[in-house]
């Protein structure tokens, strides 16, 4: 039986009411605020067996839309992604094409189909990664760009506890779809 009467300690002296926080659960076991001016869920990333099948399950039987594929087609030789979406959310899934992929071959092994990432979109990537950081935060990846003919999104990946990752998403300069180097 669950029981929700212990959630564990209150977190003093904090107005975490407004969307002006943004609120992190380090590697440590301890929140992380910072202040943010936008944040939202950007899009929650799978690792799944068959991101096709996937992909296409929730666009037949759940009334998403596909919005993008990365693969072998447009340059991504190790995984591949089908991103899908419905109103304001968006899910990727994804898959290795490679059978040596020690990763995400190690993930799906040991948890099977699941919640990889949880990305968010926010403002300033840099300087939050770099309070995140400062914090106790776990660094996984320090922020890169990725860019195509729609503009540049700017990325950093921090870690949480367990296996899943947050993945800070700033897209103020990208006008496309999704992500770039994604394609319909």
């Amino acid at each position: 039986m669950t029981s929700y009467t212990n959630n564990g300690p209150k977190l003093d002296n904090a107005n975490y009411e407004g969307f002006g926080e943004f609120l992190i659960y380090s590697f440590v076991n301890s929140w992380v605020v910072i202040n943010a001016s936008r944040c939202a869920i950007d899009h929650v990333k799978f690792w799944v067996g068959n991101a096709k099948q996937a992909a296409s399950y929730y666009c037949t039987r759940l009334g998403f839309k596909h919005v993008g594929y990365q693969g072998l087609e447009n340059g991504s030789r190790e995984v591949v992604s089908h991103a899908v979406r419905q109103g304001d959310i968006t899910f990727v899934f994804q898959s290795p094409l490679n059978p040596n992929n020690k990763v995400m071959g190690y993930q799906l092994n040991l948890h099977g189909d699941g919640v990889r990432d949880v990305a968010f979109t926010v403002d300033d990537v840099r300087s939050l990664y770099k309070n995140i950081i400062a914090r106790g935060g776990k660094s996984i990846r320090e922020p890169w760009e990725e860019k195509d003919e729609n503009g540049v999104v700017i990325m950093a990946t921090i870690g949480t506890y367990g296996d899943t990752v947050h993945t800070l998403v700033e897209r103020s300069h990208y006008r496309g779809e999704f992500l770039p180097n994604f394609k319909p």
